[in-house]
């Protein structure tokens, strides 16, 4: 495993060394709009970033001290706005890197000056992992079972994550392109972490297999809520921590959404 970091800004050489293996094409620029235009409203047309929308609500009712991500992105911005401690992790292995890193560079370039106290890391991880992105690419059979390795790796990833946050983290959001994002949520009920968010919990066929979803096991005492943007996004919150009061405001907020989605169809 090798590893990109940054606290303050990355590491040029080796930012520099990853370009040269890019197409040029995706050296263009990937994100258009200007920071200041870049709101949770502007997000909402999209598939991508309307999960944006669920976040504005939770964020309403908790007060979120520290987030980590694994995931680079627009909606990244809207963490860094609403949360005083954010950590992003880019996961890649060797069929994303291209895609990955020139997320990982774009985003570093448009939000680093304005958000100086992010921190960012990009891991490509090893190949328990990348061989199952890859094969799920190529439309290729995904195993029954799952090695040993590939959960360490998973293990490692998250800790990886963590230790951005010096090991304090409140939400822990999964929206990674590698293969297996359920079993990075596992992963963080493990630690406890105080709340789980996924995105893209409805999915095709070909996605639940590829973020195996079906493996997830959230442990007594989280609840989950699942809020209707485009492709679902799903918090696990923990009772113990928030409280029935607390959790039936974000359940309401859910139920208003999920009916104002079906007055609009």
């Amino acid at each position: 495993m090798k590893s990109i970091q940054s606290s303050s800004k990355p590491d040029v050489a080796i930012l520099l060394s990853f370009l040269l293996i890019l197409p040029l094409g995706l050296l263009a620029d990937l994100i258009t709009e200007p920071v200041e235009q870049m709101t949770v409203e502007a997000f909402s047309t999209s598939a991508w970033t309307d999960h944006t929308l669920a976040f504005e609500e939770v964020f309403k009712v908790i007060k979120v001290d520290s987030m980590l991500e694994f995931g680079l992105g627009k909606s990244t911005k809207i963490f860094l706005d609403n949360v005083p401690s954010v950590a992003s992790l880019e996961l890649a292995s060797e069929c994303t890197l291209n895609r990955s890193l020139s997320w990982y560079q774009e985003c570093i370039k448009k939000f680093m000056p304005v958000y100086p106290h992010w921190r960012t890391s990009l891991r490509m991880c090893s190949a328990d992992v990348g061989v199952l992105t890859a094969n799920a690419f190529q439309g290729k059979p995904l195993p029954g079972s799952l090695s040993p390795a590939y959960f360490k790796e998973i293990a490692d990833a998250c800790a990886q994550g963590l230790a951005l946050l010096n090991g304090t983290c409140t939400l822990a959001f999964v929206d990674s392109g590698e293969y297996g994002r359920a079993d990075i949520v596992n992963e963080l009920f493990s630690k406890k972490i105080p709340i789980v968010a996924a995105h893209d919990t409805i999915a095709t066929d070909w996605e639940r297999q590829f973020y195996g979803y079906e493996r997830l096991d959230p442990p007594k005492g989280y609840v989950a809520i699942t809020f209707p943007v485009r492709k679902h996004i799903t918090f696990w919150i923990r009772q113990d921590l928030y409280g029935d009061e607390t959790i039936g405001k974000i359940k309401l907020a859910a139920e208003r959404m999920e009916s104002l989605a079906c007055l609009a169809s």
